[in-house]
């Protein structure tokens, strides 16, 4: 018998709703918000030069945003473990998977309020390439003519949710576990050092750098085939799985951890998760900032979303109480609720207050109060935006799928 198997009787009734998962997802937007609400400025400025000086002395408050595009690989992680989490209880439970109830949730869940945002654009700009962003394949294509740029972690995902039920079956025990995730991450590693070789201004230069140099094709490869890639962001999901393994089939030897060693896991992540944020790629290239950025193409893609799925795990084990409580915060969970809808909707609220609060005219600078109010507005707004979409679509759409599919 697998040790999968051998141990699944001591697996923890786990809530469907986890209040600490909801705190890192709620979390988790709002940076995301944050990064977009300061990178979104830099149309806004007279030169590109201007943009890249106001960035690097940006103030101290909001440094944190600076790499809240990492929140996004947070949300892959999270996916990863609530479905392989929900995949595995019902494998424990029932012996197999239902793959109809399965499917069922996930385009009851993602597609109405997906395709409400993709009609908005399909109708201010009618294209066909709006097809590319419903099947997910449009990460594949040129960039250029991607419908809603924003979008595509939704395509990613919907990769994941294609490929994870099918993975499940596969994972017997921990070594078919681990021999799926270092094969995950052997494919990030290639893909990534074959477009490095082949791009070896990407190694040498940051993303400010070759916006100065006039670039763009660089800029271009690197979004497509180094950020957005599904074969360099499988593997961020499969940690989520690996944390889903631990706190389902080995609960026991976790809440067993003894302090010590908790807190030498919690340091080892906590220097994890930093290490990218020290990595600035929308400043002038350095000595310091190299070595960061090597790491981060090198390490970065693994590292940090290992110590995310780590801290997931020790959460949910019973440690970590301190944590857990403040990210158990009412406010977090508002903005976990409506976080899909909020996702899908700032962009427009970012350009809305930035034209309030900055101006049609281009600028030289933007004060800390400017950035500020984007923020404030842009979460205000769309927080509003998601309790509407949650009531009238979201939320109906997802008891649908539930009361025709259930059974």
């Amino acid at each position: 018998m697998s040790s999968t198997a051998s141990t699944g009787d001591k697996a923890p009734q786990l809530s469907r709703r986890m209040p600490e998962l909801d705190g890192i997802r709620g979390t988790a937007v709002l940076v995301v918000i944050s990064f977009h609400c300061w990178y979104n400025l830099r149309s806004f400025f007279a030169t590109k030069q201007e943009f890249i000086d106001w960035a690097s002395e940006f103030h101290w408050i909001f440094r944190y945003s600076v790499r809240g595009d990492l929140s996004v690989d947070v949300f892959f992680v999270l996916s990863g473990f609530l479905l392989s989490w929900q995949l595995f209880s019902q494998r424990l439970a029932t012996g197999h998977l239902n793959y109809r109830v399965y499917f069922a949730h996930r385009i009851f869940r993602i597609y109405p309020i997906y395709l409400l945002v993709l009609g908005i654009a399909f109708v201010i700009q009618p294209t066909w390439n709006v097809l590319g962003n419903i099947t997910g394949v449009n990460l594949w294509l040129n960039i250029k003519e991607m419908v809603v740029p924003w979008t595509w972690s939704i395509s990613v995902e919907l990769h994941f949710y294609a490929a994870i039920p099918f993975l499940i079956l596969l994972i017997t025990g921990w070594r078919s576990l681990l021999a799926m995730v270092l094969a995950t991450c052997a494919l990030a590693a290639i893909w990534i050092n074959w477009h490095l070789a082949a791009n070896p201004l990407l190694w040498e230069h940051t993303l400010s750098d070759l916006l100065l140099m006039g670039r763009r094709d660089q800029l271009d490869v690197f979004f497509q085939d180094l950020y957005i890639a599904v074969p360099v962001r499988l593997c961020e999901f499969m940690f989520g799985t690996i944390a889903a393994w631990l706190v389902t089939y080995r609960y026991p030897m976790m809440t067993r951890l003894s302090p010590g060693l908790v807190a030498v896991l919690v340091g080892l992540c906590i220097v994890a998760m930093v290490q990218p944020a020290l990595h600035n790629p929308y400043i002038p290239q350095t000595d310091l900032n190299r070595t960061f950025m090597h790491w981060d193409f090198m390490l970065g893609r693994f590292t940090f979303p290992a110590a995310v799925g780590l801290m997931i795990a020790l959460l949910l084990s019973g440690h970590l109480a301190l944590l857990g409580r403040l990210l158990s915060a009412r406010f977090l969970k508002l903005s976990a609720k409506y976080s899909l809808s909020m996702y899908l909707f700032h962009p427009l609220f970012v350009y809305l207050f930035s034209y309030l609060l900055v101006g049609f005219d281009k600028v030289h600078d933007v004060a800390f109060w400017q950035v500020a109010g984007i923020f404030v507005g842009t979460v205000a707004t769309s927080m509003l935006v998601g309790m509407v979409t949650w009531k009238y679509i979201e939320q109906p759409s997802i008891a649908y799928g539930k009361r025709r599919f259930d059974h």
